[in-house]
């Protein structure tokens, strides 16, 4: 691993939980009200402690060694070079780990331990959006796109093994020499909720006032492990006494025994509340809570009128319908809860730029009124009637590990009554965008003007050859002149024909689906270089029929009611969009999006990490995100303000364009616009697949390179791209190897096995490594039958990996590549 890779790797840690660690509290369990579920729950329990199983929010019971330099769960071992006595200043400490869960990405970090079974918050770096600091590293055998080559994957059995620099002061006035801290492994953003891999290793540091060495000049690398070697040699055994993959301790390490830790002191606790006879209100003595009505609310949304006083004007604060944690752990925070179409609201004073059209201001003696939709579905995972819900006041995301705002009023909903239809269903069966759009004269007024009805062209030519018809009936009978009235009737139908040519046009032109053609040329090395692409956007492809309510994939009913700014969080949701028609409405780029039209638009991520701040000052009326999109809090705090965010389910496979597309078209009102598009991406994909069916099949090396950051990978399944191979009329190295997953580091001795006939890459990969020369020094590709005849075909990574509009265009491309490099008789 390399310094850059670790400076990658913080980065993205940084961006993904620098807001939220600083003062961030994962959710606790969820807890039944009624004695029937909290039977359940106890039955269940037990059946998982008869599996062998746990509870995945408890961090497991460890055990320390005698040195203080190993801690262990039975089944996952974390090991530091030194633990004790570090420099204040700056001490690079060596950290290795085994039987790690190789499916479940885990952050490495210095950090405060926090209270049991929470997430270790805060942890060390700062605001270090250069990665100068070096101060954690990400383990993920199977990250997301964006975090290949920022994550180190783990070895044999779960291990890993890395190094980084830590320093007492984790953030300003949180000193690790005043404070209970630890070296920690716990499970990445993908899972904030599992402590399932909470190992923690604590430390001290010197605290002489002359012992702490200085920090380095900004800017300056951070000490790192090498990047994984290609065919290198085996890492040494250790010596005596060492421990696998861990560098020696210090020799000038204090031999002394761990004093006891301070102790920390917990994140501040909700006050104590008391709910009045009524149950419409709660106060906690300063601040009141009330509203309209709080039992037998109607499972499928109730509007309810909330009230406020006593809440300080100089905060800001989320207010929506939460599921409460367990009574007996005060500092949990209340979730999940509730967000966008009305059921959430932000109240602050001083909202960012872009947020003022949000927010809603408390009046001086912080006071507010407001009317809030509340509905028993949270998520997929939360029903307010067998959940303990209520409607939650607490601050915003400036202050989200602080319970101290929290103020609970608890609801209550029916029983009986069918809950909302995720599926978008009403009880007859009708769809309900289209109930709506029926009962609403501007909605149906939209529908009436959508161009795949034929539009008035086509009522006007229906009229004339009902006209037609009537002149043809009336000359018959009075003249009987049969040659006029032939010509009559010719020509009244053929201008009829020309206008419901016109009006078929037009529809034709509404549901076009676009396959953008690339200019490619090919080099006398024999790589294929993609320049950028366009997505022809057919006129007037989609009109948006809203309001269209949709169950977003992370389980949550979103109310969509305008299309005009929309922010698309991926590439290929963004190509899809302008494939559709919308892309007049986009108003912004994640940085995966490579197409021509999307090239001036602001970009609202760094690296793949999202910026609420910059998407906020763009005022979105919808987001649209994957399920990739992190990080987690900058996702939920545009929840919290009240912008609807749909997630999508991210493809893998050449199998999942068709309903990714009809997805993303239901979301942004235009479902059949979606599915017309949806079928001829899909029939041009066919048609790629039959051409290519009879040809050899070429075996394929996927690599992914990133030289400048020592990233060598093979792609294998699971990794998109063998989907791609196989469509294109290859067969995937990674897959014939028998590889196990996706993305493995890659030898010399796997590749010279797998003796690809091609290399394939991206386009910024091959440039990583010098170009075609450059690939051809990497150990063993010069000694496969691709190197050897200099066979690589490259595809522009936004267009490889996107799954999109334009995945007919990256198939023909990867299709007349392979071609051209078929293997020699």
């Amino acid at each position: 691993m390399t310094a850059t890779r670790i400076s990658g790797a913080w980065r993205w840690l940084l961006t993904t939980l620098v807001v939220g660690l600083t003062v961030g509290v994962a959710p606790a369990p969820l807890a039944a009200t009624s004695a029937s579920a909290s039977a359940a729950a106890a039955t269940a329990a037990s059946a998982e402690s008869v599996a062998g199983r746990t509870d995945p929010t408890r961090a497991p019971a460890t055990s320390l060694s005698a040195d203080g330099r190993t801690v262990t769960d039975g089944q996952r071992t974390l090991t530091a070079s030194q633990v004790v006595g570090l420099e204040p200043g700056g001490a690079t400490v060596a950290v290795a780990g085994s039987g790690y869960d190789a499916a479940k990405g885990v952050y490495v970090a210095l950090c405060v331990v926090p209270p049991a079974h929470h997430v270790p918050t805060p942890c060390g770096g700062g605001v270090d959006i250069e990665g100068a600091a070096g101060a954690s590293q990400w383990i993920s055998s199977n990250p997301p796109d964006y975090g290949i080559g920022l994550a180190q994957p783990y070895g044999p059995g779960g291990s890993f093994s890395t190094s980084f620099t830590v320093r007492a002061e984790i953030a300003p006035g949180l000193d690790c020499r005043h404070l209970r801290c630890a070296l920690v492994t716990r499970n990445d953003h993908v899972r904030t909720a599992d402590r399932s891999q909470d190992l923690f290793l604590p430390v001290t540091f010197r605290t002489d006032p002359t012992g702490g060495a200085s920090p380095p000049p900004n800017g300056a690398p951070a000490p790192g492990p090498s990047g994984p070697a290609i065919g290198g040699p085996a890492a040494p055994a250790p010596g005596p006494g060492e421990q696998p993959g861990v560098a020696p301790p210090a020799t000038d390490a204090p031999a002394v025994t761990v004093p006891p830790p301070p102790t920390t002191e917990a994140p501040p606790q909700a006050p104590t509340a008391t709910v009045s006879a009524d149950g419409r209100s709660v106060s906690d003595g300063t601040r009141r809570l009330e509203v309209s009505d709080h039992a037998e609310l109607d499972p499928d949304g109730t509007e309810l009128r909330v009230t406020g006083a006593g809440f300080d004007p100089s905060a800001g604060y989320y207010l929506s319908l939460c599921a409460l944690a367990d009574d007996e752990d005060a500092v949990a925070a209340p979730g999940p809860c509730a967000a966008g179409g009305g059921r959430s609201a932000w109240l602050t004073n001083d909202p960012p730029e872009g947020g003022e059209d949000l927010a809603q201001p408390l009046d001086a003696d912080g006071a507010f009124a407001l009317t809030l939709v509340v509905e028993a579905i949270i998520d997929a995972d939360t029903d307010c009637r067998v959940q303990r819900c209520a409607v939650v006041a607490r601050f915003d995301d400036t202050r989200t590990g602080d319970r101290s705002g929290d103020l609970a009023l608890p609801v209550e909903f029916a029983a009986e009554g069918p809950a909302a239809d995720p599926a978008g269903v009403d009880e007859d069966g009708d769809d309900d965008s289209e109930a709506a759009s029926v009962s609403d004269p501007a909605a149906l007024s939209t529908v009436a003007d959508a161009p795949r009805s034929g539009g008035p062209w086509g009522w006007l030519a229906l009229g004339g050859i009902v006209l037609a018809a009537a002149a043809v009936v009336v000359a018959l009978r009075r003249r009987r002149s049969v040659p006029a009235t032939a010509a009559v009737v010719l020509v009244v139908v053929a201008l009829a024909a020309g206008i419901v040519g016109c009006a078929v046009d037009e529809v034709d032109d509404t549901v076009a689906a676009s396959s953008a053609t690339t200019d490619t040329t090919s080099d006398p090395a024999g790589a294929g270089a993609q320049r950028p692409s366009t997505v022809p956007t057919a006129e007037a492809a989609g009109v948006a029929v809203l309001p269209v309510t949709v169950t977003s994939a992370d389980g949550r009913r979103v109310t969509v009611t305008d299309t005009s700014r929309i922010v698309p969080l991926q590439g290929s949701i963004s190509e899809i969009l302008f494939a559709l028609g919308l892309g007049e409405s986009v108003v912004a780029r994640d940085i995966s999006a490579t197409f021509d039209e999307v090239a001036d638009l602001p970009l609202v991520t760094r690296a793949h990490d999202v910026s609420a701040e910059s998407v906020l000052s763009l005022r979105p009326t919808l987001v649209l995100a994957d399920t990739d999109t992190g990080p987690p809090e900058a996702v939920d705090h545009l929840r919290n303000v009240g912008v609807p965010v749909v997630v999508v389910e991210r493809p893998t496979s050449v199998a999942g364009v068709g309903e990714h597309i009809a997805t993303i078209a239901e979301a942004a009102g235009v479902p059949d616009a979606g599915r017309a598009l949806a079928a001829e991406v899909e029939a041009e994909i066919a048609a790629v697949t039959a051409e290519v069916e009879d040809a050899d099949h070429p075996t394929v090396a996927f690599l992914y390179l990133r030289g400048r950051a020592g990233v060598y990978l093979l792609g294998g399944p699971g990794a998109g791209t063998d989907s791609m191979i196989e469509a294109a009329g290859g067969r995937d190295a990674g897959v014939e190897l028998g590889l196990e997953r996706a993305f493995t580091p890659l030898t010399s001795e796997a590749l010279v096995a797998a003796a690809p006939d091609v290399i394939l890459m991206t386009t910024t990969g091959l440039e990583s490594v010098g170009g075609v020369d450059g690939l051809l020094e990497v150990a063993g590709v010069a000694q496969t039958p691709a190197g050897m005849h200099r066979r690589v075909v490259t595809v522009e990574d936004g267009l490889l990996f996107g799954f999109g509009a334009r995945t007919p265009e990256a198939l023909r491309l990867l299709a007349d590549g392979l071609r051209v490099a078929e293997p020699v008789a």
